[in-house]
């Protein structure tokens, strides 16, 4: 009876870690003022909702994540969308964090072939605070992260029996994760490399309707990393990566690529250590070595197969280390998940007991909630709302406004990628103005500006200059959390 109860008290214990990261992730989810990216999203799934696919009011159709960009239009037609209490547009983001934990269970509980070590590797996922945060965002990152679970899962499999259908879902999960977010492409060589030496090392007759799938992605993968290095302006920022992971996930890292090294020279776990380390270390070093600006989030993807190789170390770490325990292996499991709970408790930056929504040092998080809100609350009919930000003015107020242009990385030809050839905004096909025309008492009507630090950060020293003149007054401050995140509206 005590045997049957201790077999399923890591079930038991999953259904409560998942209900746990449900309550997490999706309690109070439109508290959060909406910020630059999620507007991107949201202006996407509005024109999907008026044309059935995303045509923007420029003529351009955006093509960046449209799986997210359809699963929002969905969440928001059915539940309508409130830019000031925006939680609708975040179910897809929350609905796919709480499968990420699930997702992370299976595909240990694949590798390890223990229910406690899945769950030790679930409570982790579940728990902290970055998956939390991304959860609660109208973006694709958990989306992308399910899929590439989904996909690195059905490769094991297909390594370890040669399935036709485990090639195919694997195939096809790459490029639901890939319509998910682009980060998919960083994640493709290792998924190739381990499939590569798995067919050097085996040198099995493997059948190629089995290998089908994999050679279309392949082909699609050359395709897609010949335009990518066409349009790329590569920048190594590898030491920011590597500062940023040594500041706040050093030991996670170090438990995980060592848990991925065990599992390669231990032969009973090679493709699992084989894909774990391809899927990480490749991704990592595309992602930091040839990106063309430093996003921290994009190494989001990687925390739940490092999970899995942190999740190893400690098991064979205890198995070795502990006699007594290795005498009584069937402890060996809990008191390794239990050891992943307390360690995520002493290491406090790790876990999150309540619903977190900050992204910060990744993405500043500007209140622009509460700086529309002031306009709405103040504007006449003649006057006119500028912001670098069209389309965060056109979800909160109805009206895109004029476009301010700002290059949000600092870099000119993304600054040109948001300007049509008419120039109009892309996104909003708002006009455009400049120092010249907002800053000419003449030419000049009545109206706000609203802008962000991150943004007078970007703009020339003229236009700071010319906001601390009378005729620019400061009506409105919105403070942020961070420093990066504070909104100011002007009154001109």
């Amino acid at each position: 009876m005590l045997k049957k109860i201790f077999n399923h008290t890591p079930i038991i214990l999953l259904f409560v870690v998942i209900l746990a990261g449900a309550f997490l992730r999706f309690s109070q989810l439109g508290e959060s003022s909406l910020w630059i990216d999620e507007g991107y999203s949201i202006n996407a799934s509005t024109a999907i909702m008026e044309h059935g696919y995303p045509l923007l009011e420029s003529g351009q159709v955006y093509t960046n994540q449209p799986l997210v960009a359809y699963a929002i239009a969905g969440s928001t037609g059915l539940f309508g969308l409130d830019p000031f209490n925006p939680w609708s547009a975040r179910i897809p983001a929350a609905l796919f964090g709480v499968l990420v934990i699930l997702m992370t269970f299976i595909f240990a509980r694949r590798i390890f072939e223990n229910d406690w070590l899945a769950l030790g590797c679930a409570i982790f996922i579940a728990f902290l605070p970055w998956e939390i945060a991304w959860s609660r965002q109208a973006r694709g990152y958990t989306m992308l992260q399910f899929f590439l679970l989904v996909s690195f899962d059905q490769l094991y499999i297909f390594l370890e029996s040669k399935k036709f259908r485990a090639s195919f879902f694997a195939a096809a999960a790459l490029v639901l994760a890939w319509l998910s977010h682009g980060l998919a492409v960083a994640f493709i060589p290792g998924f190739l490399f381990t499939l590569l030496v798995w067919l050097v090392t085996e040198r099995r007759k493997v059948s190629y309707i089995a290998l089908l799938p994999l050679s279309i992605i392949t082909a699609g993968a050359s395709y897609l990393g010949v335009k990518f290095v066409q349009h790329l302006e590569i920048v190594n920022y590898l030491s920011y990566y590597n500062s940023f992971v040594l500041e706040h996930y050093m030991v996670i890292f170090i438990l995980g690529i060592t848990g991925f090294i065990i599992m390669i020279l231990r032969r009973n776990s090679n493709w699992a250590g084989t894909i774990l380390l391809g899927a990480t270390a490749m991704a990592y070093v595309i992602i930091a070595g040839y990106g063309s600006t430093v996003q921290y989030r994009y190494l989001t993807p990687l925390l739940p197969f490092i999970s899995i190789g942190s999740m190893y170390t400690i098991y064979y770490a205890l198995q070795t280390m502990v006699p007594r325990l290795h005498k009584n292996s069937q402890l060996i499991p809990p008191v390794a998940s239990c050891i992943i709970f307390v360690g995520l408790l002493f290491f406090a930056q790790h876990i999150a007991l309540t619903p977190t929504s900050t992204l910060y040092p990744d993405s500043p998080q500007s209140n622009f909630r509460d700086a529309y809100q002031y306009v709405l609350d103040n504007q006449t009919e003649n006057d006119q709302v500028v912001s670098p930000y069209a389309h965060l003015t056109n979800i909160y107020l109805g009206d895109p406004g004029v476009l301010l242009p700002v290059s949000l990385t600092g870099r000119k030809s993304e600054l040109q990628a948001t300007i049509t050839s008419n120039k109009t905004d892309y996104y909003t096909n708002t006009n455009i103005t400049d120092d010249a025309k907002l800053f000419n008492p003449v030419n000049r009507q009545s109206g706000f500006l609203i802008i962000d630090h991150m943004a007078r950060q970007r703009i020339p020293s003229t236009f700071n200059t010319a906001m601390s003149k009378q005729y620019f007054q400061l009506v409105y401050f919105s403070p942020s959390k961070e420093d990066g995140g504070n909104v100011w509206v002007f009154k001109y």
